[in-house]
C-alpha cells in the first residue's frame, strides 16, 4: 500500500493483523481528532485516543499493575500518501489505588501532529495490545485545517 515503504517491518506486521483480524475480536477503541491554529499556515491536530480498561490485559505482580501496548498512527493526505506517522510502545504502570481508579473507566492517549493547511487529511490509528495479541484500528477524516 501507499507509504508502507516508510513503515518499520513491526508496523506493517500490525497493519496485516488488523486487516486479517475479525471486526469482533477487535479491541474497541475510539479516536477523536480537532485542530487548532499555530502559525498562519500550520496547525496542531491532537489526536486522542481512548480505551476502555476493561479490555486491555493488566499484569499483576506485587500489587503493581502493568499494560504493554504499541500505538502506530498514520496520517495520509488526500491522495493517500503517508505524511506523517506517530506513537510507539507504550507501558502503563499503575499502583493498586490507580489501577483500581482506571478499572471502570478508560485509558486515553493524546499525540500532538502539526500539518499544512489546504488539504483534507485521513487519520489510522493502530493498537496491539502486546501482553494479549489483540488488536484494533479506527480511521477519522480531518477536513483541511483552514483559517478560521
Amino acid at each position: 500500500p501507499a507509504g508502507s515503504e516508510l513503515l518499520t517491518p513491526g508496523e506493517f506486521q500490525l497493519i496485516e493483523q488488523i486487516r486479517e483480524t475479525d471486526t469482533k475480536a477487535k479491541i474497541p477503541i475510539f479516536v477523536r481528532i480537532a485542530s487548532f491554529q499555530e502559525t498562519s499556515r500550520k496547525f496542531r491536530v491532537p489526536v486522542i485516543l481512548e480505551i476502555p480498561s476493561q479490555a486491555i490485559r493488566f499484569d499483576t505482580k506485587q500489587g503493581k499493575h502493568s499494560a504493554r501496548l504499541a500505538i502506530v498512527g498514520l496520517v495520509r493526505d488526500r491522495a493517500g500518501n503517508l505524511v506523517k506517522r506517530f506513537g510507539g510502545p507504550v507501558q502503563v504502570d499503575l499502583n493498586e489505588a490507580e489501577y483500581n481508579v482506571l478499572k471502570p473507566g478508560t485509558v486515553s492517549f493524546v499525540n500532538h501532529i502539526q500539518l499544512l493547511e489546504g488539504t483534507d487529511y485521513s487519520f489510522e490509528v493502530l493498537v496491539k495490545d502486546l501482553l494479549s495479541g489483540t488488536v484494533s484500528d479506527d480511521r477519522q477524516k480531518c477536513r483541511h485545517p483552514s483559517r478560521a
